[in-house]
């Protein structure tokens, strides 16, 4: 399975009964270690597509689990990833693109966005997230202001 999270991008797969948590950069492995408990320690790799990875039981990363669960404290995961990292953030929204048209072959439709639109229609995207975090940071320096005042 893959998962994409505000602390990382992690492929899981079982092998050898256990699950191996794999990722690309080394950082997501660590974050993932810092949250989930249990896991063995960083195997790196330049054998595999994925350099970085950790073995954990199965019965402790069902357990654990839930704390990925967690951390979905946003109303929107594009806005989120855009505030933390703007570089994954367009290598998210990458993979959004693409997955987007899943929508249009379960429906076996032709894609209602030709090429072009669909810049226009993540620039709105963009425009609109970043008008919002704009926003937020006004209220808060507003907010910050009052409370000295």
């Amino acid at each position: 399975m893959w998962i994409m999270t505000k602390i990382g991008f992690y492929s899981i797969v079982e092998k050898q009964n256990q699950i191996c948590v794999r990722t690309r950069v080394r950082k997501d492995l660590r974050n993932f270690k810092s949250l989930i408990s249990g896991c063995g320690p960083i195997i790196h790799t330049k054998l595999s597509d994925y350099k970085y990875r950790v073995f954990i039981p199965k019965d402790v990363f069902e357990a654990e689990f839930y704390k990925l669960a967690k951390l979905v404290t946003y109303g929107n995961f594009k806005g989120e990833i855009m505030k933390k990292n703007v570089t994954r953030e367009k290598l998210y929204m990458r993979v959004w693109q693409l997955l987007f048209e899943l929508e249009h072959e379960e429906a076996e439709l032709t894609p209602v966005y030709s090429e072009p639109n669909w810049k226009s229609l993540l620039q709105e995207q963009n425009d609109s997230l970043q008008r919002q975090i704009e926003q937020e940071a006004e209220n808060e320096l507003q907010a910050k202001d009052l409370r000295s005042a």
